[in-house]
């Protein structure tokens, strides 16, 4: 068994260090994939905050244009509404 000795203890660190290496890899590798969805999520997140913003600015401009003309559908809000 002595014999073996070295080529054990050498084998075992060898193994100790592929399992460390790849264990280190692994760990980069899931840091950097959960830091590009969060850097999509919020490209995504903007993109959808703006497009609401917008909604709800022509929303609140068809609701002024309501109010001011009590309620009754007139020319000029129709084309407005028929635009969006």
């Amino acid at each position: 068994m002595q014999k073996y000795s070295p080529a054990l203890v050498v084998s075992l660190w060898v193994m100790a260090l592929a399992f460390a290496g790849t264990t280190a890899a692994l760990r980069n590798y899931r840091v950097s994939l959960q830091s590009e969805f969060a850097d999509e999520a919020e490209l995504r997140v903007a993109a959808l905050q703006d497009s609401l913003d917008e909604k709800l600015l022509i929303l609140q401009s068809m609701h002024s244009l309501y109010t001011i003309f009590d309620g009754k559908p007139q020319p000029q809000f129709r084309s407005f509404r028929t635009t969006f």
